[in-house]
């Protein structure tokens, strides 16, 4: 391996998030405090205090014990296809895997460890990655797979799915796969990529098994992958359960085959007080997601004080989308207002507290985020100028702008719509059916959008893609020739101080020409029941593959 480029990956993205599933998180006043000291405590919760090989913090002690089921809530499940938009939400527990993955040692560990690749090489230049696959891995034998090898074939044949019907194609599309034998693949890139080894790790990019695709025409209802655990039950937007599976080829630290577990049932609970009633009475024990605030941990910790709780500072930026080549959003003015018409505070104290500010990289990004106290001073509120620069704009308004969101950012939209109508910008609330915001705004049926476009652990998802001219995740059509050169430039440097300061630079054009209007981000709030133990505390969006080794034992509770 060339340690060297591993070393520029993981100095390029070093995550600040501190929560661990085994360490209790005391959550502040909704202030905007409690997502803010997650950040800065991040030099007190140093990786080598918590990931030593054998003693990481979520470790538990004694012998592993087989046998039970774990009740969880599922976020949104109206299909099991992960690929589409929206669909890290879709995985089930450990049906799939990736050919790279976070170690998972606490929140939003950026150091990459091997799932189906069992190791790789990268070439001084950065242009070619050569993988080499676990040995006897098969598919779960289930039809149409019934157990078969997974090989490099698979991995190519992954790659060219996600390049031709995902929107992932801006990851492959200048990637050349070959496959040398049936346990190796080689990449080939014709320029460097500082965030490769996240892309590979991205929390879509499971391998996929085409028998589903070719017999079923997509993933939405089927779902066979090489993991640890198997689907045993699917009910869309209701529940599912995955089981163990009998025939998966990694062991646990005591040598035996993973994983303990029996079964992981997954419940869609209607809101949040359905789910905290299943938690409250013991119907659910494990949760990390949209739906649980901090008010909302603070009430179960009264109840049950003996279950771990712990937050995860969210890798995304809510904000205000538009389409910016239409007007009135293609006048800067225009753009620019409605960033000062939004009160972040109010955003978070009406959210139920541990949100904080984010600028055009999330706050957990904080190699390449610009400070905390730097966003503050930028993302200040001024309606008085918000109304001034409309009028420089000689904005009109014929009928009210439709507002929309999904239904968990449903509150936040109600507190922008509010905001925006200080300034004299009318709106009509719609929400959609969809519980997350990512489908919504890429559905470009609104004229203003409000959430989450997605979430992404690398610095070239926000200052790329997300504002490339034509690109896929481009949802605010922005177009600027020079911001361009600018992405070009940050995506190809592999000396991260050198990326540093072309980000930055990116940062500054984004704050002047307001493509889309960032605003805070969430601290997600988790339960994880006393009796589950040893589970990583990994986030919902990468397919929980902290079930594997996780199992039930009630000592102590």
């Amino acid at each position: 391996m060339d340690k060297k480029w591993l070393a520029a990956c993981g100095l390029a993205l070093t995550l600040v998030m501190t929560g661990c599933a085994s360490r209790a998180t005391e959550p502040s006043a909704p202030s905007g405090a409690e997502g803010e000291a997650q950040l800065k405590n991040q030099q007190q919760q140093q990786a080598g205090s918590l990931c030593e090989p054998g003693k990481e913090a979520w470790r538990a002690q004694g012998a592993p014990k087989r046998g039970g089921t774990i009740v969880r809530d599922q976020p949104d499940w109206s299909s099991l296809d992960p690929t589409t938009a929206g669909g890290r939400a879709y995985f089930g527990f450990g049906v799939y895997e990736y050919l790279v993955r976070s170690r998972a040692c606490y929140f939003s560990d950026t150091t990459m460890i091997g799932n189906l690749a069992k190791s790789w090489q990268v070439s001084a230049d950065g242009l070619t990655w050569t993988i080499k696959l676990q040995d006897n891995v098969k598919y779960q034998n289930k039809a149409p797979l019934n157990g078969r090898a997974f090989t490099s074939a698979d991995v190519a044949w992954t790659f060219e799915y996600m390049t031709k019907e995902t929107d992932l194609k801006s990851y492959w599309a200048a990637v050349t796969v070959e496959t040398p034998d049936a346990q190796t693949v080689v990449l080939k890139m014709k320029d460097p990529d500082p965030d490769f080894i996240y892309k590979l790790g991205d929390e879509r990019n499971i391998m996929l098994p085409r028998e589903i695709k070719e017999q079923f025409g997509d993933f939405k209802r089927n779902a066979v992958g090489t993991g640890a655990f198997q689907l045993k039950s699917y009910t869309p937007d209701q529940e599912g359960i995955v089981e163990r599976n009998p025939t998966y080829w990694n062991k646990g630290s005591d040598g035996q085959p993973l994983p303990y577990l029996d079964e992981v049932r997954g419940i869609v609970f209607a809101d949040a007080a359905a789910e905290m009633a299943a938690l409250r009475a013991g119907r659910g024990e494990h949760t990390h997601g949209e739906k649980i605030r901090k008010i909302d941990s603070d009430a179960l910790k009264q109840g049950n004080p003996k279950n771990r709780y712990y937050a995860d500072a969210a890798a995304t930026i809510h904000g205000l989308w538009f389409n910016s080549k239409v007007a009135p959003f293609n006048d800067v003015r225009v753009r620019q207002a409605l960033s000062l018409a939004i009160d972040r505070d109010d955003l978070i104290a009406a959210d139920g507290g541990g949100g904080v500010y984010q600028g055009y990289v999330p706050q957990s990004l904080d190699t390449f985020a610009w400070p905390l106290e730097k966003v503050k001073e930028k993302f200040k509120v001024d309606q008085a100028k918000a109304k001034r620069l409309l009028e420089e704009a000689k904005f009109t308004q014929d009928k009210p702008f439709v507002f929309k969101t999904g239904t968990i950012y449903a509150q936040q939209l109600e507190v922008v719509a509010k905001q925006l109508e200080l300034i004299g910008i009318k709106t009509k609330i719609e929400i959609a059916p969809a519980g997350a915001s990512g489908p919504v705004i890429r559905s470009f049926d609104y004229d203003l959008a409000w959430g989450p476009p997605g979430g992404g652990r690398f610095a070239d998802y926000w200052v790329g893609d997300l504002v490339r001219t034509g690109a896929g995740r481009n949802v605010s059509r922005y177009s600027d020739a020079k911001l361009d050169q600018m992405i070009d430039t940050q995506k190809k440097e592999l000396d991260p101080v050198k990326r540093k300061v072309v980000v930055d630079q990116i940062q500054d054009y984004l704050y002047d020409l307001v493509p889309y209007v960032p605003s805070v981000g969430r601290v997600y709030y988790g339960v994880l029941a006393c009796r589950i133990k040893n589970m990583t505390p990994n986030h919902q969006s990468t397919n929980y593959w902290g079930f594997e080794q996780a199992w039930v034992d009630p000592t102590g509770c």
